[in-house]
């Protein structure tokens, strides 16, 4: 949650000090992500730097220009095909993943707080990215998930 106190705002941010390594992601939301503050991003990802970085979830409407679309991204971003940009729906709950190997990431996200989708009318967002720019497992990349401010 950001919040402002005396105009400074704080943002929380909760991180892994330990790699995983290869395998699942997945983080439950229990709130409309179309509801944050315009200049708050919501975030979690696997990341040892700014080139070698996979968001599984990304949303705000400073990044993608509209507060009811969310991403995945395989850094750099700048690279076509590395952004995946899905419209979320004004759902209270979701869950977002990432299967990530050493081949390939795979995306997918769903209405709901459920293990798994319950039917496909909940599924949001697939993505499957095969590309250059899926990162090794090194041991020096850690999980993260936050909020944060754009220009904040």
């Amino acid at each position: 949650m950001c919040s402002q106190t005396r105009r400074t705002w704080t943002c929380a941010e909760v991180f892994l000090e330990q790699s995983l390594g290869y395998g699942i992601r997945e983080v439950r939301f229990d709130s409309a992500l179309v509801n944050l503050n315009p200049s708050t991003v919501a975030a979690c990802f696997v990341y040892e730097s700014q080139t070698r970085e996979i968001d599984y979830i990304e949303c705000s409407k400073m990044l993608t220009g509209a507060s009811d679309i969310c991403q995945n991204v395989l850094q750099p971003y700048t690279r076509p095909g590395n952004i995946n940009r899905f419209t979320v729906p004004p759902v209270s709950q979701s869950t977002h993943r990432v299967v990530w190997t050493p081949d390939y990431a795979e995306f997918m996200s769903w209405k709901g707080i459920a293990h798994v989708p319950p039917d496909i009318e909940s599924i949001i967002s697939y993505w499957f990215y095969k590309g250059p720019d899926t990162p090794p497992a090194t041991g020096f990349e850690k999980d993260r998930c936050n909020l944060w401010l754009v220009n904040g």
